[in-house]
Protein backbone atom coordinates (compact mmCIF):
# COMPACT_ATOMS: atom_id res chain seq x y z
CA UNK A 1 0.00 0.00 0.00
CA UNK A 2 3.15 2.79 1.01
CA UNK A 3 5.23 1.76 -2.15
CA UNK A 4 2.36 0.74 -4.62
CA UNK A 5 1.67 2.89 -7.91
CA UNK A 6 -2.00 3.58 -5.81
CA UNK A 7 -0.69 4.62 -2.85
CA UNK A 8 -1.07 7.87 -3.07
CA UNK A 9 -5.46 7.02 -3.62
CA UNK A 10 -4.64 4.82 -0.30
CA UNK A 11 -2.77 7.68 1.75
CA UNK A 12 -5.89 10.25 0.53
CA UNK A 13 -8.71 8.25 1.35
CA UNK A 14 -7.07 7.66 4.71
CA UNK A 15 -6.46 11.54 5.64
CA UNK A 16 -10.36 11.58 4.10
CA UNK A 17 -11.70 9.07 6.45
CA UNK A 18 -12.23 6.32 4.58
CA UNK A 19 -10.59 3.95 6.63
CA UNK A 20 -7.90 3.97 9.24
CA UNK A 21 -4.61 2.95 8.34
CA UNK A 22 -1.62 1.80 10.60
CA UNK A 23 2.14 1.86 10.23
CA UNK A 24 4.57 0.90 12.91
CA UNK A 25 8.19 2.21 13.23
CA UNK A 26 9.60 -1.19 11.26
CA UNK A 27 7.06 -0.01 8.24
CA UNK A 28 8.65 3.43 8.37
CA UNK A 29 12.18 2.22 8.18
CA UNK A 30 11.19 -0.65 5.32
CA UNK A 31 10.06 2.47 2.98
CA UNK A 32 12.55 3.90 3.63
CA UNK A 33 14.90 0.90 2.82
CA UNK A 34 12.93 0.24 -0.21
CA UNK A 35 13.03 3.77 -1.37
CA UNK A 36 16.85 3.98 -1.36
CA UNK A 37 17.52 0.61 -3.01
CA UNK A 38 15.02 1.12 -5.74
CA UNK A 39 17.04 4.43 -6.98
CA UNK A 40 20.70 2.30 -6.25
CA UNK A 41 19.28 -0.26 -8.29
CA UNK A 42 17.92 2.05 -11.13
CA UNK A 43 21.40 3.83 -10.97
CA UNK A 44 23.39 0.79 -11.46
CA UNK A 45 21.17 -0.39 -14.33
CA UNK A 46 21.79 3.33 -16.09
CA UNK A 47 25.67 2.94 -15.27
CA UNK A 48 25.18 6.18 -13.28
CA UNK A 49 28.77 7.95 -11.98
CA UNK A 50 29.31 7.66 -8.44
CA UNK A 51 28.36 11.49 -8.43
CA UNK A 52 24.91 10.66 -10.00
CA UNK A 53 24.16 8.58 -8.06
CA UNK A 54 25.09 10.60 -5.08
CA UNK A 55 22.88 13.27 -6.28
CA UNK A 56 20.25 11.21 -6.94
CA UNK A 57 19.92 9.89 -3.33
CA UNK A 58 20.27 13.63 -1.92
CA UNK A 59 16.98 14.41 -4.64
CA UNK A 60 15.41 11.10 -2.92
CA UNK A 61 15.69 12.83 0.71
CA UNK A 62 13.63 15.45 0.33
CA UNK A 63 10.52 12.80 -1.29
CA UNK A 64 11.38 10.48 1.07
CA UNK A 65 10.73 13.05 4.25
CA UNK A 66 7.84 14.42 2.69
CA UNK A 67 6.39 11.46 2.46
CA UNK A 68 7.28 10.02 6.02
CA UNK A 69 5.97 13.44 7.11
CA UNK A 70 2.50 12.41 5.61
CA UNK A 71 2.21 8.67 6.44
CA UNK A 72 3.16 9.92 10.40
CA UNK A 73 0.41 12.54 9.72
CA UNK A 74 -2.18 9.84 7.86
CA UNK A 75 -1.58 6.70 9.73
CA UNK A 76 -1.71 5.54 12.98
CA UNK A 77 1.46 4.45 14.69
CA UNK A 78 1.20 1.07 16.20
CA UNK A 79 3.84 -0.92 18.30
CA UNK A 80 4.30 -4.36 16.31
CA UNK A 81 6.34 -6.08 18.69
CA UNK A 82 3.12 -5.98 20.80
CA UNK A 83 2.18 -8.91 19.05
CA UNK A 84 5.80 -10.41 18.37
CA UNK A 85 4.35 -13.48 20.60
CA UNK A 86 1.71 -14.30 17.63
CA UNK A 87 1.94 -17.97 15.47
CA UNK A 88 3.54 -16.88 12.26
CA UNK A 89 4.93 -19.91 11.06
CA UNK A 90 3.00 -19.13 7.77
CA UNK A 91 5.03 -16.61 6.67
CA UNK A 92 8.34 -17.96 4.68
CA UNK A 93 10.31 -14.61 5.00
CA UNK A 94 11.20 -13.26 8.04
CA UNK A 95 11.33 -9.37 7.16
CA UNK A 96 7.45 -10.27 6.26
CA UNK A 97 6.80 -10.94 10.49
CA UNK A 98 6.48 -7.14 10.80
CA UNK A 99 4.34 -6.73 8.90
CA UNK A 100 2.07 -8.74 9.82
CA UNK A 101 2.58 -8.23 13.49
CA UNK A 102 1.80 -4.71 12.34
CA UNK A 103 -1.83 -5.64 11.56
CA UNK A 104 -2.04 -7.59 14.19
CA UNK A 105 -1.39 -4.26 16.75
CA UNK A 106 -3.46 -2.27 15.15
CA UNK A 107 -6.80 -5.16 15.91
CA UNK A 108 -8.19 -8.06 14.89
CA UNK A 109 -10.62 -8.61 12.70
CA UNK A 110 -8.27 -6.23 10.41
CA UNK A 111 -6.74 -6.28 7.24
CA UNK A 112 -3.58 -6.40 5.46
CA UNK A 113 -2.89 -4.82 1.83
CA UNK A 114 -0.34 -5.97 0.16
CA UNK A 115 0.36 -6.76 -3.49
CA UNK A 116 2.83 -9.24 -2.45
CA UNK A 117 1.31 -12.58 -4.33
CA UNK A 118 4.66 -14.31 -3.49
CA UNK A 119 4.64 -14.45 0.33
CA UNK A 120 1.47 -13.22 0.98
CA UNK A 121 -1.78 -15.54 0.68
CA UNK A 122 -4.18 -13.11 -1.05
CA UNK A 123 -7.78 -13.57 -0.27
CA UNK A 124 -7.20 -15.38 3.13
CA UNK A 125 -7.17 -14.87 6.85
CA UNK A 126 -4.27 -15.59 9.11
CA UNK A 127 -4.19 -14.36 12.52
CA UNK A 128 -7.34 -12.94 12.26
CA UNK A 129 -6.24 -10.96 9.49
CA UNK A 130 -7.71 -10.94 6.08
CA UNK A 131 -4.92 -10.51 3.03
CA UNK A 132 -6.47 -8.36 0.06
CA UNK A 133 -4.05 -6.95 -2.56
CA UNK A 134 -4.82 -3.25 -3.33
CA UNK A 135 -7.24 -3.30 -6.45
CA UNK A 136 -10.11 -5.60 -4.24
CA UNK A 137 -9.65 -3.67 -1.24
CA UNK A 138 -10.51 -0.39 -2.98
CA UNK A 139 -12.99 -1.92 -5.20
CA UNK A 140 -14.85 -2.83 -1.19
CA UNK A 141 -14.31 0.57 -0.32
CA UNK A 142 -16.13 2.46 -3.15
CA UNK A 143 -19.06 -0.31 -2.41
CA UNK A 144 -18.65 1.18 0.71
CA UNK A 145 -18.72 4.77 -0.53
CA UNK A 146 -19.73 5.56 -3.53
CA UNK A 147 -18.96 9.32 -2.76
CA UNK A 148 -15.01 8.36 -2.33
CA UNK A 149 -13.80 8.41 -5.62
CA UNK A 150 -14.82 11.86 -6.67
CA UNK A 151 -13.28 12.99 -2.87
CA UNK A 152 -10.08 11.35 -3.24
CA UNK A 153 -9.21 12.36 -6.72
CA UNK A 154 -10.48 16.17 -5.79
CA UNK A 155 -7.91 15.49 -2.82
CA UNK A 156 -4.91 14.48 -4.92
CA UNK A 157 -5.91 17.31 -7.25
CA UNK A 158 -5.33 19.82 -4.82
CA UNK A 159 -2.66 18.05 -3.48
CA UNK A 160 -0.93 18.68 -7.06
CA UNK A 161 -1.90 21.87 -7.32
CA UNK A 162 -0.50 22.90 -4.11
Amino acid sequence: MLLGVRNQEFLAAADLGYFRGYWSVWIAAEFARVRTEWIALRATRELASQTDVKARLERSRAKVNAQVATLARVLTLVDYLSAAGADLVWLSDDDDRPIVQTAIAAGVPGTLVTDNRRDFPLGEVRNGILILSSAPFLEALYRAYPEAPAAIAAYLGRARSN
